[in-house]
């Protein structure tokens, strides 16, 4: 009997360590990181999701520069405002990510994405974009000093100092002697706040003054 159970405990103890290791594997697999690490150094699931057989749940990079237009993604937010730390933020923003990249792929623009924290703390900033999926680059310290807070507050396509929001600005770019330059920026959308990026996602994201959204953006 004792050699029965001795048996028995040292195969619920395999079976256990089985179901974790199966655990881990299944999150790792699924995990930004690793999709992230395909996408960049191995190139794998670029393809895959351009022959459709890949429909991600969120946004990820696809690390060209070809096309002489982009829709430029900004997300602005803070780790110690209250309201960019709302439970459903992440997920708004994630799918106006992917509705945005949708539309810049019919339109054959090029799609790119900047989290920026208004945060002293370079490292309080990483931590609160880290909630929300991958970014093509990322902005973080020295608080309403922040560059992207001088690029999309104060100075190139002002608006308003607060956080969270939302901002969508077409971008053409010509040749020059280093490389591409920026030749025109138009802001298409801000939303500020939770509540107006929800709205907005809920009626179909448009873009004002474009009666179809982005379908509209094309000149």
């Amino acid at each position: 009997m004792t050699e029965k159970y001795r048996i028995y405990n040292i195969l619920f103890s395999i079976f256990s360590v089985l179901v974790l290791l199966l655990s881990f594997a299944v999150g790792f697999f699924a995990s930004p990181f690793f999709l992230d690490a395909l996408t960049s150094r191995i190139g794998l699931l670029p393809n895959m999701l351009h022959s459709g057989a890949i429909n991600p749940a969120y946004y990820i990079p696809e690390y060209k520069a070809k096309r002489d237009v982009e829709i430029l993604f900004v997300y602005i937010g803070s780790h110690s405002c209250k309201f960019s730390n709302d439970e459903d933020l992440p997920n708004l923003i994630e799918q106006a990510k992917l509705i945005t990249q949708d539309l810049a792929r019919e339109h054959e623009y090029e799609m790119s994405t900047l989290g920026a924290a208004i945060d002293w703390s370079v490292e309080d900033g990483l931590r609160h974009l880290g909630k929300f999926g991958l970014f093509d680059e990322v902005i973080s310290g020295r608080k309403w000093q922040n560059t992207s807070a001088r690029l999309f507050i104060y100075e190139n396509i002002p608006g308003a100092a607060a956080t969270p929001q939302l901002v969508l600005v077409k971008r053409r770019f010509a040749p020059s002697s280093f490389g591409r330059q920026i030749v025109e920026e138009k802001l298409l959308v801000r939303k500020v706040g939770k509540d107006e990026i929800a709205d907005w996602l809920f009626i179909g994201a448009p873009i004002p003054g474009f009666p179809s959204g982005m379908s509209s953006v094309k000149n």
